[in-house]
């Protein structure tokens, strides 16, 4: 028995479980699953040159409340772009995303930033279930991460626990990593 977030769960023993939370290479272990790497900078904006929202904004892109002073906002999405280091023009195109989402014009003047990388499929939606045998997945979030990532764990600890699932059937098989190889056997 383990508590999370004031909740309890019980785990049946799972024994040679391995559950794939990562970007990468771990989606060459799902069948023909066509992953593409995309390139995301994110740009920290100071509290201080704007009103920042209280809540996560997402529209177009997202601006998350101010920690330590600064907010995050982003992000770009830069299909197949290999470059890790920075550049003004993500920059420019977050703080114009900024002022779209949040409607106002913001002159950010210095910021900081960082890139990172994430996976995506395809279809555009998060891969969540079994793989094969014990082998278990929740990866290619992509651009959608902070929306999709509680609910596929839930899911997924669903499935493993065999509970009612969080969500409807045909979403569940619409996230479920054989969705590939169904695809490919189709034609």
């Amino acid at each position: 028995m383990r508590t999370f977030y004031g909740k309890e769960f019980s785990f049946r023993e799972h024994p040679g479980l391995v559950i794939l939370a990562t970007a990468g290479d771990s989606l060459k272990k799902v069948p023909h699953a066509r992953l593409r790497r995309v390139r995301g900078q994110l740009t920290y904006v100071p509290e201080d040159h704007f009103e920042p929202p209280h809540v996560v904004v997402l529209r177009g892109g997202m601006v998350l409340p101010p920690v330590d002073g600064r907010c995050v906002v982003g992000a770009s999405f830069d299909i197949d772009d290999e470059d890790p280091s920075p550049r003004a023009e993500s920059d420019a195109g977050n703080l114009e995303r900024l002022s779209r989402i949040l409607d106002e014009k913001i002159e950010a003047g210095a910021v900081e930033n960082r890139v990172a990388f994430r996976t995506v499929v395809p279809d555009r939606l998060p891969i969540a279930g079994r793989i094969e045998g014990d082998a278990w997945g929740l990866l290619a979030l992509g651009s959608r991460g902070l929306i999709w990532s509680a609910l596929c764990a839930e899911l997924v600890a669903s499935q493993l626990e065999g509970e009612p699932l969080p969500l409807e059937g045909k979403l569940a098989d619409a996230l479920a990593p054989a969705r590939f190889a169904r695809r490919a056997a189709r034609g």
